[in-house]
């Protein structure tokens, strides 16, 4: 039974079946594990974002409760120092003398820019040496506001005219028996910049940086990585659909939570957010995404480059074992025809050796066999039979006779005897 051209297309499709399945298998393993990679790379700079980030506002968060510290250790001071003082009735102006010693001391041992004293008016009553001679209008708001509740105000970040940052903490302290504010100037231009500057893993593009609302503006408070000067002079729109700062004031991040979007370069960044305790300040540890996922990137063509390497060496596999498969079927037909050709040359032999006439005629009536006793019997020889019909060698009555006795042996299969 020969095989049909069905059966031919399915048995071909049934040879590319596994060739293909392998192919689909090592593409999708391929862009699982890229995808993966590129994962397993955002999760693992996401939790190191979020352990510098929780270190910065740790850092900025410890500093100002310092200077809050320093604050009440210097109204405690101050306050106890003049008593006693008073209490001993020295002079008025030895007391005042003795009151600036001792303040100044304290502002060079804290490294502070200065401080002041103001009465219940808002006049400078004591100022230690290098105190900024201006009182601002949110330095002069913060002092209103902490002698009429009695608590200590923090006045943000600003510049002066002299373009120089100021950073003060109001309290209030008893002199000579009136309540009396007493400012810590400081300037945290200088601790801040060198806080946030420190990244502890390589990077190019990995910053930490401080902003804060200023009405419908976003504020940045600390110098940038990519503008310098930037401190308490940038200010960008807090509507700005895709600034992470913005983001996290317009209360779409929660705080330690993860933020997306373009920064103040247009550049694609990913960081976590960080609220300041005790202020109104926020802090975001960033990087940008093309940092982020260069290395994944790198991974990928590897990767890729893996899978490429897989499938050549599964096309290797797959012409490899069909040029097998052709050899052992081109050796088992060579053992065929070996065969056949044996076969007919045993036939050959028998009927050459034989008396009698011997002779085979296909389906189309062409003789081809003709032995030597049937080619002397004939008197015709195998070169003029051989190939050729009965109608062609003999005369049309043995022609005939001859094509009814083959019809006869090849329908009923039985021989006969002439």
């Amino acid at each position: 039974m020969g095989v049909t051209p069905a059966t031919h297309g399915r048995n071909r499709w049934r040879s590319w079946l596994a060739p293909l399945v392998a192919v689909l298998a090592i593409v999708g393993l391929t862009a699982g594990v890229i995808v993966d990679n590129f994962e397993e790379q955002r999760s693992a700079e996401i939790e190191r974002l979020r352990a510098i980030a929780n270190l910065k506002a740790n850092q900025v968060s410890d500093w100002l409760t310092e200077r809050r510290e320093d604050l009440g250790y210097l109204q405690y001071s101050v306050a106890a120092e003049e008593s006693l003082l008073r209490g001993r009735k020295q002079d008025p102006v030895e007391t005042e003398d003795h009151l600036n010693s001792h303040v100044e001391q304290l502002v060079r041992k804290r490294h502070y820019r200065g401080i002041s004293l103001f009465d219940r008016d808002i006049n400078r009553v004591m100022a230690t040496p290098g105190t900024p001679a201006m009182v601002s209008p949110q330095l002069r708001a913060a002092i209103q506001a902490a002698l009429r509740d009695g608590k200590d105000q923090l006045v943000n970040p600003y510049r002066d005219p002299a373009q120089r940052q100021h950073l003060d903490f109001v309290g209030t302290a008893y002199v000579d028996d009136a309540v009396s504010a007493i400012v810590l100037h400081t300037d945290p231009g200088d601790w801040l910049d060198t806080t946030l500057s420190r990244w502890p893993l390589p990077t190019e593009t990995g910053e930490s940086l401080l902003f804060r609302r200023d009405g419908d503006q976003v504020l940045f408070i600390s110098n940038l990585l990519h503008r310098r000067g930037a401190a308490l002079n940038l200010k960008l729109p807090i509507e700005t659909q895709d600034l992470p700062a913005a983001r996290v004031l317009r209360g779409e991040v929660a705080d330690n939570g993860v933020v997306e979007g373009k920064d103040y370069r247009g550049e694609p960044v990913l960081g976590v957010a960080r609220s300041i305790p005790g202020s109104d300040w926020f802090l975001i540890a960033k990087v940008d995404r093309a940092e982020l996922y260069g290395e994944a990137v790198e991974d990928a063509i590897l990767i890729a480059l893996t899978g490429l390497l897989a499938l050549m060496m599964a096309a290797a596999t797959v012409l490899a074992q069909r040029q097998r498969q052709r050899l052992v079927l081109a050796n088992a037909n060579s053992a065929a025809q070996a065969a056949r050709i044996e076969t007919l040359s045993l036939l050959n032999a028998v009927t050459e050796s034989s008396e009698d006439a011997v002779f085979a005629i296909d389906r189309d009536g062409r003789y081809v066999l003709f032995n030597n006793a049937a080619q002397r019997f004939s008197g015709k020889s195998a070169d003029e039979i051989i190939g050729f019909g009965e109608k062609e060698v003999f005369p049309e009555d043995v022609a005939a006779r001859h094509v009814d006795e083959n019809a006869r042996v090849m329908g009923t299969g039985q021989s006969i005897f002439v």
